[in-house]
């Protein structure tokens, strides 16, 4: 039966012993813990009745707050107080998202994002984040970065991929030979050559491996091969020889030769060569023009004059040094070549391979003034323009011609019309825009015929006669330097050299001038010259450099040379 009050009868005698401490023995009216009951009623505060037993559900983890009610949580130390499931991660666990339902969810042991405590973020520069027993560390370092002040507080702190100290790795230093080197995705490059050298095979593991002073193959720049017979010495392709052909043994020029004579720049000594003639031997000639085709390692010659004064044909001959012995041949050309003649004027635009006649005599004497161009790698000829045209140079006989590279010009110089008459005029055609630049020039060095013009920048003359064909003639041994851009183009040079001559030999090669032979006309007669000369334009100097040979060539005039 249960009282006015409520409380049920042998609950309130469990209580009232309670409270007045005493001992009440076999008092079944009072529920032990554990012990049966049929509801809640029957147990002691605290207690609830759960499957017939009082259990306590404010302390017990299995039913806290009520019957089966587990206090059960990932990675949470299970507890029951007041009826309440307690919440304490286990330790190197947290709670990160405040949700009960997933415990503690997060590893803060280690957790970058969460370390040691939730919401530490462990960061590091150019690497993984990482977190090892709750501290923060440093992590696997970014690709291409690296580690290697062994300073974790300032993360992997070296771009292996550009830094030349640590290139691909720590203390990896770039260094490459004759070149200062940079780092390039992660490997050793060429930055820039030392003085001198270069990086010819276009690899950076050798560094720059080309001597460019001395390198046959990359001679000055990379890429710059030398010719046959050729060196390479102080960065420029140097002639080893030169080749000297035909001319007229004399003034009669009655006895003209198809000669070819090497002369060996190394061991200073001539040596007449007899190159096989598979299209019949070159006819002897005086009076022509000749030029070396280096890509081609020939020797070009066309016109002049035979022994007997007759103009020879208008083929092109070519000395082939490909083979051995060398060759003559005779060139299939294309296109309308000059008509015969003898004393033009001629030169080589060597970057271009194009090889500028102008001028000339007929055999009769007249002079002429058409300019013509051969394409040295199509063997073609083809017309700049005809004769007497508007704003080019008039007739000329015996005039002087020479290229400068720099300038891209081809000069010709003085000479001598069909009245006879000395002409002091440079004038200069412009190869680019291929017209004459007017008007020409009239100061410098005085009217001559048959001296020695001198390719390159700046372009040299020296010697020549002057009335040759009006009285009274006159030797020179003059030398001059002509610079075309220059406000006042010609200068008188102080170097002293060879006697004044005309009909010389004459090649520019490797900023070297190169004169053999000519002759000389005066009051003690005429006279033909054997010696060989080489000026040094810069340090204004000439020497011989046959002195003492005993079988030098015989004396020549109106004959070419050519630097090989």
């Amino acid at each position: 039966m249960t009282p006015r009050s409520g409380v049920p009868f042998g609950t309130r005698m469990c209580l009232r012993s309670l409270i007045t401490g005493t001992l009440l023995i076999a008092l079944t009216g009072c529920p032990t813990e554990g012990g049966p009951c049929k509801a809640t009623t029957d147990c002691a505060r605290g207690r609830t009745c759960c499957d017939g037993k009082c259990l306590d559900t404010e302390n017990d983890r299995n039913n806290c707050g009520a019957c089966g009610a587990v206090c059960e949580f990932a990675n949470v130390v299970p507890s029951c107080k007041v009826g309440r499931c307690q919440f304490q991660c286990q330790a190197g666990f947290g709670n990160c998202n405040d949700v009960r339902e997933d415990g503690c969810e997060v590893r803060t042991i280690d957790s970058p994002d969460d370390c040691g405590v939730c919401g530490r973020v462990c960061t590091s520069v150019n690497a993984a984040s990482s977190c090892a027993q709750s501290l923060c560390g440093l992590g696997a370092c970014s690709t291409g970065f690296a580690d290697c002040d062994q300073e974790p507080t300032n993360g992997c702190e070296v771009d292996t991929r550009v830094e030349v100290a640590h290139c691909s790795g720590c203390n990896q230093r770039c260094s490459l030979p004759n070149a200062s080197a940079r780092c390039e995705a992660s490997t050793c490059e060429v930055s820039g050559c030392d003085a001198g050298f270069g990086n010819c095979d276009l690899l950076s593991a050798n560094g720059c491996e080309s001597p460019l002073g001395n390198d046959a193959l990359n001679c000055g720049r990379c890429g710059l091969v030398c010719g046959p017979q050729q060196l390479c010495a102080d960065f420029r392709c140097r002639a080893t020889e030169l080749i000297l052909f035909g001319g007229a043994l004399s003034f009669s020029m009655g006895n003209t030769t198809n000669d070819v004579f090497r002369f060996d720049l190394i061991s200073n000594t001539f040596t007449q060569l007899n190159p096989a003639t598979p299209n019949g031997p070159i006819p002897g000639r005086a009076g022509h023009v000749a030029t070396f085709d280096l890509p081609r390692n020939r020797m070009l010659v066309w016109g002049g004059v035979d022994g007997a004064g007759t103009l020879v044909p208008t083929d092109v001959w070519a000395l082939d040094f490909t083979v051995v012995p060398p060759a003559w041949r005779k060139v299939v050309t294309t296109g309308t070549p000059p008509s015969e003649r003898f004393g033009a004027a001629a030169a080589l635009d060597g970057v271009n391979s194009k090889w500028y006649v102008f001028g000339g005599s007929t055999e009769l004497g007249t002079g002429l003034s058409e300019l013509f161009v051969f394409e040295l790698a199509t063997n073609s000829w083809s017309q700049v323009h005809g004769r007497n045209a508007p704003g080019a140079p008039g007739d000329r006989i015996n005039a002087m011609a020479a290229f400068d590279p720099a300038a891209k010009e081809f000069v010709v110089f003085s000479g001598n019309n069909s009245a006879s008459m000395d002409i002091r005029e440079l004038w200069r055609f412009d190869v680019t825009a291929r017209l004459w630049k007017t008007p020409p020039i009239s100061t410098g060095p005085i009217a001559r015929v048959k001296g020695a013009l001198y390719d390159g920048s700046p372009v040299h003359l020296f010697s020549g006669i002057a009335g040759l064909l009006s009285s009274p003639a006159s030797m020179l041994e003059d030398f001059w330097a002509l610079d075309v851009r220059a406000t006042t183009p010609w200068t008188l040079q102080t170097a002293f050299g060879p006697v004044g001559r005309l009909s010389a030999a004459s090649a520019a090669r490797d900023g070297k001038l190169y004169l053999f032979g000519g002759g000389a006309t005066g009051s003690a007669g005429q006279t033909e010259f054997t010696d060989l000369w080489v000026a040094d334009p810069v340090a204004q100097t000439w020497t011989r450099l046959n002195e003492g040979l005993l079988t030098p060539p015989t004396g020549k005039l109106q004959a070419t040379m050519v630097g090989r």
